[in-house]
């Protein structure tokens, strides 16, 4: 692999919202979890199939599952995105382009990262109102919404990433 070099990206007001507001729905996320926990009863959904309905119970203190994964998720691509020279980038990175491509490729991290935590506070709702003992079947159209907006989120990603300003690649 090439030398690339290595910058600092400095944030923008529009990233550092997007940084926020990730790190508040992990607030939330624990939040939700300590103040459900105790009104859950001792056995709690931990698996649905996908028309929505419970397959699989455990203990209630699975509860704090869902908000550690996304914490860890969170954190891990936080301290991914601090070393952009060491992305793949679907462009050769030169000294001319780095801080563009780097910028792009911490910017897609983000935007990553902060809807990942927006799915799971969506699947914790739908895990609080099971384990309350509400119907969740309704909640089928969750895995193919999510999918499809990851995937147009990373079409429009791929899309605007090449037709961008061909000086700057």
């Amino acid at each position: 692999m090439e030398s690339r070099p290595r910058l600092k990206i400095e944030l923008t007001q529009k990233d550092r919202i997007w940084e926020l507001s990730g790190w508040l729905g992990i607030a939330l996320l624990w939040a939700s979890a300590l103040f459900s926990y105790g009104r859950f009863p001792d056995q709690v959904p931990v698996h649905f199939s996908l028309s929505g309905q419970v397959d699989k119970w455990g203990d209630k203190s699975m509860t704090f599952l869902l908000p550690a994964i996304g914490t860890l998720i969170y954190s891990v691509l936080t301290w991914i995105n601090r070393y952009p020279h060491l992305f793949n980038y679907p462009v050769r990175v030169t000294r001319e382009n780095a801080l563009i491509q780097y910028t792009r490729g911490t910017r897609l991290i983000r935007y990553l990262k902060t809807a990942m935590v927006f799915l799971f506070i969506l699947i914790f709702a739908f895990f609080i109102r099971a384990a309350g003992g509400r119907s969740v079947s309704s909640g089928a159209w969750i895995l193919p919404v999510a999918i499809l907006a990851f995937l147009v989120f990373f079409i429009w990603n791929f899309v605007s990433w090449y037709s961008g300003d061909k000086k700057r690649q």
